[in-house]
């Protein structure tokens, strides 16, 4: 939350920052966080440059948290290692798409609709509403990947540049 008032203070304009620096910023130090001697973290961010306002940054920054930091818990390979893509492209109709995943064995099918939804699931699920999106699940996919497509609106405008 921090990082994402200091983009927005050091922003030329204090109504918007660029994601895909605060995408780079916050998984940086999530790996910092988790990663240790024992746990191999890597991470690629592939985002058009977009441009969010605080409405929109503040949600979409906690979703991108929980999914990141449940993929350095739970996504590491047979080894252990952990690797992270984030994809974030702007769509046609003012649609955002971002995926989100890891290349982890410990998979699990359907995790958004499980029954007695984890903490985690609940406020991944409360996070997208916020936003107005939908999230879907990958299933032909190495590991748990997620995808995430919203609408800019008015009042929760996303801009492009």
């Amino acid at each position: 939350m921090a990082a994402i008032y200091e983009m927005f203070y050091q922003s030329e304009e204090l109504d918007k920052i660029e994601f895909g620096k605060y995408l780079n910023k916050l998984v940086g130090d999530l790996v910092i966080s988790f990663q240790s001697d024992n746990k191999s973290i890597k991470f690629n961010i592939d985002a058009d440059k977009i441009f969010v306002n605080l409405d929109t940054a503040i949600p979409l920054g906690l979703l991108i948290n929980e999914m990141v930091t449940n993929a350095m818990k739970h996504g590491g390979d047979e080894e252990g290692k952990v690797v992270i893509h984030i994809n974030m492209r702007t769509l046609k109709d003012n649609l955002l798409e971002i995926t989100v995943g890891d290349k982890g064995v410990n998979r699990i099918d359907n995790l958004l609709s499980q029954k007695g939804e984890s903490l985690g699931v609940l406020l991944i699920n409360s996070l997208v509403d916020q936003i107005d999106g939908e999230i879907v699940q990958l299933e032909d996919c190495v590991g748990t990947v997620f995808n995430l497509i919203f609408l800019n609106k008015l009042g929760n405008q996303l801009y492009t540049s």
